[in-house]
């Protein structure tokens, strides 16, 4: 299968099916990678970009129904720049934890709230990391993995990484409390 340029790529997980949406009206993001992605009912969300000289967190929103992006204007203090962290949704809510701002990983947590357009820094995480994934169970937001420190400094830790910005590889699980806004 040929897929032609700006053709955007849909995967409905749950039907376990690839949909090529087709005739689309947008003004395209940028090409990117290493961003922040996650839908909201009908809405695709893009959040970030590592490929431009300075990281931006603009937030771009794809319509499914409308077939159009719109990049969406923000309330609130957004995150800084960063890429390589983890996305997840829980209701109309995105959270963003972690990442790098390409010398650093990060530990902050934040969520932008799809029905008002606004971003709230949450307490920090537990630990400092990249490259990790999260789930959200109840009112429980769960990390996983990625690389950075371990809580304690040395569990986890690939011996080749230790002196790389990002510290090795972990496989530890953490729990954040959504509700109460506390981290395991």
């Amino acid at each position: 299968m040929q897929i032609e340029k700006n053709t955007l790529l849909f995967f409905v997980a749950l039907e376990i099916q690839l949909a090529i949406i087709m005739g689309t009206s947008f003004s395209e993001p940028s090409p990117r990678y290493n961003h922040f992605s996650t839908s909201v009912g009908s809405e695709l969300f893009i959040i970030g970009d590592s490929m431009a000289s300075e990281l931006d967190m603009d937030v771009h929103s794809f319509n499914q129904s409308a077939k159009s992006w719109e990049i969406r204007a923000m309330r609130g203090k957004s995150p800084p720049g960063l890429h390589h962290g983890g996305c997840i949704t829980s209701g109309h809510n995105i959270y963003l934890y972690g990442g790098t701002d390409g010398s650093r990983c990060q530990d902050s947590l934040y969520q932008l709230d799809t029905d008002s357009l606004t971003w709230s820094q949450l307490p920090s995480g537990p630990v400092k990391k990249a490259g990790c994934r999260m789930v959200t169970y109840e009112d429980k937001l769960f990390l996983f993995g990625g690389y950075g420190y371990s809580s304690s400094q040395q569990p986890g830790m690939v011996e080749s990484f230790k002196n790389s910005w990002y510290h090795g590889w972990t496989d530890e699980l953490h729990q954040f409390d959504l509700q109460e806004g506390e981290g395991v």
